[in-house]
């Protein structure tokens, strides 16, 4: 997995740029106009010895505007740039800009470095854990999420420290809207439970509710909040909501837990984290929101606990002979069922992503992006270029190759890793 020092595509841009020796970073004298730049940071002997530049700007309105130079002329040491098309606004006396040799364009320079990322992938990978995924039920398959493109280790959740708001396979009898029929659903397990089931007929209207009541549980020193859920109908993040309360009937919204989107007919574990946990000191009611969206469906859940974050034992991962990945279907998969009722965790990593905005920071070393990137933009041809140039260009091209590619045997090697493709 990679160790990154997070630069920037506009860092990454203006490093090429130095090595390549084709930018000027520069600041304006005064306020321009849409169209013209003036700046003493050009020492220039005559007119027009900017044209056909490419201009940058780096701060303000038109942060990131891409113009090409069409004339300049200078006066008291001062040099004044025109360029084309026009920018939405006048530069300051504060704007700066990055000024591009006209054989390198900023365009181009911005797509050979996400060039040089594609040629990284495969080889180096962005870190990622996910606990999405839950045990019970003597499930062999699970879907990968989109997330990995390989998984090093797996590991099962021993202990946490939680505690239960309400069991499963109860029946809520608090305060239940008319709309809503609930039972305990012995022959439709859910992660192995039991659940509690909601029938919602079709005259729910947003912020019906069916709660439940206990006695008093203080829940400010927890986190999140876990629980499983399957709906009979796909809903999308906030069409439900569960609602921990400190009156009865889930009267106080003490803390509001969103259900993110759940996919029709899918055993999901959902776990959020408490946006306000140090107000819920005394919870004495669970609710049921139908928030948006709303119309007939049934919900099946678990009981739902508070978890405390970091708090949680995971023991040692699990033996690589027990999990394999099917590539075809992108499922990891066991030999038998997993016993008991526990969260899983993935450890592994996910393909670096391209650049796409000047703050997007990379996941690839950086190094290895500058050199590959000053070698991918030398290998282009200069037109007017003399035979003798065009061999000194390409000679420097591949000296940075070889600068980039001793970087990419140092990346740090890929231990244990499955491929899920």
């Amino acid at each position: 997995m990679p160790i990154t020092a997070g630069s920037t595509r506009r860092e990454l841009e203006v490093n090429v740029g130095y090595i390549l020796g084709a930018i000027k970073e520069i600041e304006s004298d005064t306020t321009g106009t849409t169209a013209t730049f003036v700046t003493d940071d050009i020492p220039i002997v005559t007119a027009d010895g900017t044209q056909g530049l490419w201009i940058n700007f780096t701060n303000e309105t038109d942060d990131g505007a891409i113009r090409q130079v069409t004339d300049s002329t200078v006066s008291s040491n001062s040099n004044t740039i025109t360029f084309f098309p026009a920018i939405t606004t006048a530069p300051t006396d504060t704007s700066t800009a990055n000024l591009w040799s006209q054989h390198y364009d900023p365009v181009a320079i911005r797509n050979f470095i996400n060039q040089s990322i594609k040629d990284a992938t495969g080889y180096v990978f962005d870190p990622v854990e996910d606990i999405s995924l839950h045990t019970g039920g003597g499930k062999v398959r699970f879907d990968i999420p989109t997330t990995f493109e390989l998984l090093q280790d797996i590991y099962l959740r021993d202990l946490s420290n939680h505690l239960q708001i309400i069991a499963s396979g109860v029946v809520w009898d608090e305060s239940v809207d008319t709309d809503f029929t609930i039972t305990q659903d012995t022959e439709d397990p859910l992660f192995g439970r039991t659940p509690t089931k909601f029938v919602i007929g079709s005259g729910v209207s947003a912020g019906d509710i069916a709660t439940d009541s206990f006695s008093s549980l203080d829940l400010s020193k927890f986190t999140h909040i876990e629980f499983g859920i399957k709906v009979r109908d796909a809903v999308v993040s906030d069409d439900l909501r569960i609602i921990l309360s400190a009156t009865t009937n889930g009267g106080s919204e003490t803390e509001v837990i969103t259900i993110p989107a759940i996919s029709a007919i899918t055993d999901t574990w959902v776990r959020v984290a408490m946006t306000a946990p140090s107000a819920a000191t005394a919870i004495i009611s669970v609710a049921l929101e139908y928030n948006a969206n709303q119309g007939d469906n049934i919900v099946w859940l678990t009981e739902i606990e508070a978890t405390v974050n970091d708090e949680d034992d995971w023991g040692d991962p699990l033996p690589r002979h027990l999990w394999s990945i099917d590539k075809e279907s992108r499922d990891l998969t066991f030999p038998f069922g997993l016993g008991g009722y526990n969260l899983i965790k993935l450890k592994g990593g996910d393909n670096p992503v391209l650049l796409t905005a000047d703050s997007t920071v990379t996941e690839v070393p950086e190094n290895y992006i500058i050199y590959h990137t000053a070698g991918l933009a030398l290998r282009r041809p200069i037109r007017g270029e003399s035979p003798d140039q065009a061999q000194v260009r390409m000679r420097q091209s591949d000296a940075y190759m070889g600068i980039a590619a001793g970087h990419k045997r140092n990346f740090p090697p890929l231990i244990n890793g499955r491929f899920c493709t």
